[in-house]
Formats: C-alpha cells, sequence, structure tokens
C-alpha cells in the first residue's frame, strides 16, 4: 500500500496520465474528496526546474478560473508531487475536436475566463507563455467554467532570450506571439494575449489560425502570414468580436489590448444576437449572462449640459484638492520645472469640474497658454493646443496642458507623455491629467509613474452634498428631502444633480435614466460574471449573503466567495458585515444604495423573475419573515404563493403587503 499514498494523507486511487509527470485521481482522507495528485517520477533537471515553476507559481495563485493548489511537498521515495483539485472535464482541445461548433457566446465565455486568469497571473507579473486549447479545462463541460491550466514554463516578464535552452524556443508554436518565436524583444502580458487571440480564433473559426505540416512551417506562418479577419471566414461574425481578434492578433505588441483587464472589458462589450446555451443537463436554474444597458443619447447629452451647469454652483468640497493642485503649480513656476499630477475617480464624482476650477485661477492669475483637450483632441475652450503649449513652455514662458478621460488615450500618446515631462526637464510646464481608475486597467499602474504627484478623488463630503442639494432644491429643501437625497447619491455631484432635477419633477422615487446612464458606466467596468454576481446581489436588496448569491449564480459557496464576489469587495462595490443575520452565512451589504438601484435596472425582465424565485425559495429555507418572501413571490410572478405569505405576515402583524411596484 505504500506505494499507492503519500504521507498517509493521499490514497492514489487510478492514473490519469504517466511520464515524466504523473497525475493520478486521489482520495485525500483529511477532507474526504477527491484529489488531483501530480508526481515526478525520473525526471530531467529541466523537467525538475518546470515541476518546481508550475508548483511555486500555483501556490501564489488563488483564482476562480485557475486550478487551485491544495499541497505540495516530496513523497517517501523521494519525489516531487503536487495535490491539485480534482475538476471532471474535458480540455478546450477534445470540445474543439466534436462536430458541433462552438457558439459565438460559448467562445466569448471561455475567452473571458482566459482572460480573467490572465489578470490575475499577469498581476504578479508572470507571463503564462503557453496558453493554447490543451491547457485550457471546461468543468463539467461548461464553457462558463473554463480554468487554465499548466504553469510549467510560466516565468516573470523578461527578454525573449531567457526563454530560450540550448537554441530552442519555449512554448507552442501555433500560438506564439512574433516576438515570443523570434527571441526578439520584451515577453510580456501581450506575449499571452496574442495567444488567447489564436485561441478565440480557433474557437471561432474551428480551424487553427497558424498550421503546417512540421514545426518549421508553422514557426514560418506565425513569422511571415498576416492574420486573417475572422469575418472573412464565419458569417456573421459580431463586428466588435471581429475587431477584438484583429486586435489581439496584431504583429506588433503596442497595437494589441494593453492588459487582460482591457480584453475583458471588449469581450463584454460585444452584443450577440444568438441565444444563449442551455445549461448543462441537471444544472439547477440560474440567472443568465444577459443584462440591459441604458443605450441613450440624451443621456450623455443631459450630462454634458449638467457638466457645465455645475460651473454655476457653488464650487464646494474640493478646496483642499484645488489648493494641492495650486501648491504643485507654484512649485513648478517657482523651480522652473515640470509637475504632472494625475487626479482620477469614476465617472461623475467631479473631475471634469476640478480642472476647470485649475484652469479658472491660473487664468485669474494672468496664465493664459492653456491648451485642454479630452481624450487627446483640443476642446473649444483651450486657448492653444498642446503644440503650441509645449513650445511656449520650452520658450521659458508658463504652460498649462489640461487632458480629460486619459484612459481614452492611446498606449503611445500615455507613454509620449511621459518623454515629453523628461524633455523639458527645466521648463515652467504643468499637466494635469484626469482619468477614470479604468487607466491602470489599460496601461497597468506604471502609468502613474509619469507623474509626480496621484490625486485620488474621493466621493463629496456629505456637507458640501447637503449645500449642493439645497441650491437646487430651493424653496423644497426641506431636511429629510435633502438628506434622502445626499444618501442616494453617493457623493457623486452629476447623480445628485440628477435626482435633484427629479425630484423637483415630481419624479423622486424614480432613478433618472440619465443617473442610471452613469452608474451602468462604473457597473461597466467590471468582467462579465462580477457585473452577474452584482444583478444577483441587487435582488436581495441592500443586503445579501453569498449562500444566497450562489443559489442564483448556480455556483456552490465556495466558488462564489472565492469568486467575483471578492472582486466587488475590492473594488468597493459592496462591503461585508462582521455578522450575519444568518448562521454561517457570509452577509454583505451595497456600499451605495444607488448602485444597488442600478445594478437591478440591469437585470432583464426573466432574470428578474427567475432570481426572485430563486431568491424566495433560498430565503424560505432560511427561516425568512413572511412579509419578505411575500415581495420576492409577488416579483418572481407567483400569485399564489405572495398571497399565502401575505396572509401570514397580516395574522402575525408583520407589516404590510404592497402589490404595487417595489422599489427595490
Amino acid at each position: 500500500m505504500a506505494d499507492r499514498e503519500i504521507r498517509a494523507r493521499y490514497e492514489l486511487l487510478g492514473a490519469v496520465h504517466d511520464a515524466p509527470v504523473s497525475l493520478f485521481r486521489a482520495l485525500d482522507r483529511v477532507t474526504g474528496k477527491a484529489v488531483a495528485v501530480k508526481i515526478l517520477r525520473g525526471a530531467s533537471s529541466d523537467d525538475a526546474a518546470r515541476f518546481a515553476r508550475e508548483t511555486s507559481i500555483l501556490a501564489t495563485l488563488d483564482h476562480q478560473a485557475i486550478v487551485r493548489y491544495l499541497d505540495h511537498g516530496t513523497t517517501e521515495a523521494g519525489e516531487p508531487f503536487l495535490v491539485m483539485e480534482w475538476l471532471d472535464g474535458f480540455t478546450l482541445a477534445e470540445r474543439l475536436a466534436e462536430p458541433a461548433p462552438l457558439t459565438f457566446s460559448e467562445s466569448i465565455l471561455i475567452a473571458t475566463r482566459v482572460a480573467e486568469a490572465l489578470e490575475a497571473v499577469h498581476a504578479l507579473g508572470i507571463v503564462h507563455r503557453d496558453v493554447k486549447p490543451e491547457n485550457v479545462l471546461l468543468v463539467s463541460r461548461r464553457p462558463d467554467d473554463a480554468r487554465l491550466l499548466d504553469f510549467g514554463i510560466a516565468r516573470a516578464s523578461s527578454p525573449a532570450r531567457a526563454l530560450t535552452c540550448d537554441g530552442l524556443v519555449v512554448g507552442t508554436f501555433g500560438y506564439m506571439a512574433p516576438e515570443q518565436a523570434r527571441g526578439a524583444g520584451e515577453i510580456d502580458a501581450r506575449t499571452d494575449l496574442f495567444a488567447l487571440g489564436c485561441l478565440l480564433f480557433e474557437c471561432v473559426a474551428r480551424r487553427r489560425l497558424f498550421a503546417g505540416a512540421t514545426e518549421g512551417e508553422v514557426l514560418s506562418s506565425v513569422l511571415y502570414t498576416a492574420a486573417p479577419r475572422l469575418s472573412t471566414i464565419v458569417p456573421g461574425v459580431p463586428p466588435l468580436l471581429d475587431d477584438l481578434v484583429a486586435r489581439l492578433l496584431h504583429e506588433d505588441p503596442a497595437s494589441r489590448p494593453q492588459s487582460a483587464a482591457a480584453v475583458l472589458r471588449a469581450l463584454a462589450a460585444i452584443d450577440v444576437d444568438e441565444p444563449i446555451s442551455e445549461r448543462p443537463p441537471g444544472a439547477p436554474p440560474a440567472l443568465t449572462e444577459r443584462e440591459v444597458r441604458t443605450r441613450d443619447v440624451t443621456a450623455a447629452q443631459i450630462f454634458g449640459e449638467a457638466s457645465a451647469s455645475l460651473l454655476d454652483r457653488p464650487f464646494v468640497g474640493r478646496e483642499r484638492e484645488l489648493g494641492a493642485l495650486l501648491s504643485a503649480l507654484e512649485a513648478c513656476l517657482e523651480e522652473v520645472s515640470p509637475r504632472a499630477v494625475l487626479v482620477t475617480g469614476p465617472p461623475g464624482i467631479g473631475k471634469s469640474r476640478l480642472g476647470r476650477e485649475l484652469v479658472r485661477e491660473v487664468r485669474r492669475r494672468g496664465i493664459t497658454n492653456v491648451a485642454i483637450s479630452r481624450a487627446g483632441r483640443s476642446t473649444v475652450d483651450a486657448s492653444v493646443d498642446c503644440a503650441e503649449a509645449l513650445a511656449m513652455a520650452r520658450a521659458g514662458r508658463p504652460a498649462i496642458v489640461v487632458v480629460d478621460d486619459l484612459q481614452g488615450c492611446d498606449a503611445r500618446s500615455v507613454a509620449a507623455l511621459g518623454d515629453v515631462l523628461g524633455e523639458l526637464h527645466d521648463c515652467p510646464l504643468f499637466v494635469l491629467a484626469l482619468a477614470r481608475p479604468e487607466l491602470f486597467d489599460e496601461f497597468g499602474h506604471t502609468a502613474a509613474v509619469t507623474f509626480t504627484q496621484v490625486m485620488p478623488l474621493a466621493p463629496l463630503p456629505r456637507k458640501a452634498a447637503v449645500e449642493l442639494a439645497r441650491g437646487w432644491l430651493g424653496d423644497r429643501a426641506e431636511a429629510a428631502r435633502v438628506d434622502r437625497l445626499v444618501e442616494r447619491a453617493a457623493g457623486l455631484p452629476l447623480v445628485l444633480e440628477e435626482l435633484a432635477r427629479a425630484e423637483l419633477e415630481g419624479r423622486g422615487d424614480e432613478l433618472p435614466t440619465s443617473a442610471r446612464s452613469l452608474l451602468e458606466t462604473q457597473i461597466g467596468a467590471l468582467d462579465a460574471e462580477a457585473r452577474r454576481t452584482l444583478r444577483a446581489a441587487s435582488i436581495f436588496g441592500d443586503v445579501f449573503w453569498s449562500g444566497g448569491l450562489s443559489a442564483l449564480l448556480g455556483h456552490t459557496r465556495t466558488t462564489t466567495e472565492s469568486g467575483r464576489l471578492r472582486v466587488l469587495v475590492d473594488r468597493g462595490f459592496v462591503v461585508p458585515h462582521a455578522g450575519s443575520r444568518f448562521p454561517g452565512e457570509q452577509e454583505l451589504a451595497f456600499r451605495h444604495t444607488l448602485v444597488r438601484e442600478a445594478a437591478y435596472g440591469m437585470l432583464t425582465e426573466a432574470d428578474r423573475a427567475l432570481g426572485h424565485a430563486l431568491a424566495a425559495a433560498w430565503l424560505e429555507q432560511k427561516g425568512e419573515r413572511d412579509i419578505i418572501l411575500a415581495e420576492h413571490f409577488h416579483h418572481a410572478g407567483d400569485r399564489a404563493r405572495a398571497m399565502h405569505h401575505a396572509e401570514r405576515a397580516a395574522r402575525a402583524g408583520d407589516g404590510h403587503f404592497r402589490r404595487g411596484p417595489i422599489r427595490w
């Protein structure tokens, strides 16, 4: 029995494959669960180094789209072993070999999961270097539960020459980026994104992008053949999918998406006009990936007008930030040395207003060389363009450059900004850049290195929000009404104005379309599964529980808690509670009611009804109050059960059941 067990804990049940790494299905006697055990037997020093590298990387990673590390060590025979979670499924390569093609939706789901895994890997400065269908496992045949495998040749970002051993390039030729195949240039996250493009191309086109009878022919194809557009091969490809794959497969890394997060946003924006595949037989019902977005041109126009109208209101709540900007400007002028400040914050928080106040102040002080651009394009209120401002600075005359929506600029423009500041090291140039937090998703946190100061904008202080609300409401500014608006606005001045406008028009209980559009922009920066999780949470109300989310998402509670729920906490959308009303359940709450309202508004009608039915069933098991169950069943369209619980609540004197529309 000694050769069939490890450390008297793992009982080897059967080999899955052998040499040089043997993979076993095993039983963990401590947990009683099946696990996967890799054992390295009679291997070379290179194999041993690869095994040790995979073990080290997996032990560092903890992500729902990556196979989970459990344990490692050395067997009694002195052989290294690695224990991972056991996953039933088959590889993407095996799925692609089946006659039935993947749908566009399924292909996007798989690419999304792989991109999520790469986002976690790249955050640690690691490049996988071997993304291919054989290294993607579809758990239970589900495209939405793809896992990235095999980190044996992964390394830290490094020059390509570090990838060679005895003259051989490490990786799989058909999925290598040109810079990896040439062994020249930097190997970084964009190298993996090229491989992801190859994988996504294969999922949609049902053929490998780079093929050949020999490895030499495949390598030649990688180096000298331009990738065709998907739309020339597969009819009906969504244009945004076609464009994304073309960018991923660009020969120049600088022309590809610059991060996995940027790929995730692009994937989330693709609208596929086809039914989403049915869930596997036996799988529990769950919310779909579909969502409703506010696509209203007038909403954007309203917010443009609202942003301008803010100039007519008192400038309150940002005096400290304006003072910091003016101090940096004074240092720039006194020391005749450039200064660059980056102000970050979500849409509607007041970045543009702060920038306008700075411009107003510098012009009041007699500085007229002010260039203003939005995402790289000059605006009408600029007195000079960027080129003229730089020329003035070179001539020793103070110049101000304000760049709004920096996240909308391309990588070359962001890099050029750093070059300009280095070149004009002894000139009176002041640069103010305004950006959403997605800037760091697109370009990484190295984007901040360009700036002498980074200033994240916090939500507007309550005192300032109250002052603004009173100004908008005028003689209707009763304390209770002001408090309600300030609470709902979550510190966003533009949203506060729209809520005040709705209040004055008698629509105070509604979330205005324009405000919803702005909040959807914030939510839209999340990946698809995180948005689905947020929508599921909104069905419960302001407070929800991880077990309840699992019931709506079709996950195990462990998957929910270790997955996108953690992302929502990290991004500040939700906050965990210290205790819980339901024993054994992790309780959380939306940080702001307005975000919950926006997420709830993104549910399709079918998902909303299904979500309330699933929530009611879960809450009923937990012993929830009848009045709450009645309202959930009401929204689920189950009139009989809604009335049953409403009558029970009435007999118990527990609240009043409202048959009309309920604002969740």
